[in-house]
């Protein structure tokens, strides 16, 4: 039986914030978005991951209906969904082979 995001106890949903709105109503853009919240998912999953975790980042498309769900304001955009949870006894880890450190740096 595959497994479902509906089997994990948890799911965290990322959202991310293009702009703010101001009281006025107006917009005030945020700058790195992409960026501050791809990092701040890649911290959240070593996190995880150390407290003996298991999680996965899932990027459905479309995400547009996350926000509707989870009555998120449209200033609001979904970034990811991650399951999380203990590894289940049978669970099988795909053998990544990582490159070496001679094969991703490059000294000036």
């Amino acid at each position: 039986m595959k497994p479902h995001l509906t089997d994990a106890p948890a799911l965290i949903v990322v959202f991310q914030q293009r702009y703010w709105l101001g009281a006025d109503g107006e917009r005030r853009k945020h700058y790195y978005v992409d960026e501050s919240v791809g990092i701040a998912v890649g911290m959240l999953l070593s996190a995880l991951h150390l407290s003996g975790l298991a999680a996965l980042v899932h990027t459905p498309s479309p995400m547009r209906f996350l926000g509707e769900v989870l009555g998120r304001p449209v200033n609001e955009k979904a970034f990811a969904v991650i399951p999380v949870g203990y590894p289940a006894a049978d669970c099988r880890v795909p053998g990544l082979v990582r490159k070496s450190l001679g094969q991703v740096l490059f000294e000036v």
